[in-house]
């Protein structure tokens, strides 16, 4: 949770054990997601050269957004080196109003959902 002002935030409980190449793997699953299935496709009836710089501009927006929110991360009091265990919700919780939280809150349940059931079928 978000602390305070002057108060640090908590320590992580937890420690880093996933490695390089674990994370890596980790991050290239959930950059495609569900989309791999259809990749080959788009790929298919698109040709290669429009689907490849449809895959690059959304892979750095994708940096581009990540590294944003880790740089929002870095500005929650007592966490300016990643020491506490801060999370997209308590971001949200800590930056936009009460409604906007729960608006927020609300879509990304949804997403995670919608994402669920579209790897289901």
């Amino acid at each position: 949770m978000c602390k305070k002002k002057g108060e640090p935030a908590k320590a992580k409980e937890r420690g880093k054990n996933i490695s390089l190449w674990g994370g890596i793997a980790l991050i290239l699953n959930n950059l495609t997601g569900p989309g791999l299935v259809v990749l080959g496709a788009s790929y298919q009836g698109g040709g290669w050269v429009s689907s490849s710089l449809v895959v690059i501009i959304v892979g750095i927006l994708s940096i581009l957004g990540c590294g944003m929110l880790a740089r929002v991360m870095a500005h929650v009091r007592g966490n300016d080196h990643f020491q506490g265990s801060i999370e997209y919700t308590n971001i949200c919780k800590a930056v936009f109003p009460t409604w906007l939280y729960y608006c927020i809150m609300i879509a990304f349940l949804l997403f995670f959902q919608f994402s669920n059931i579209s790897q289901i079928v």
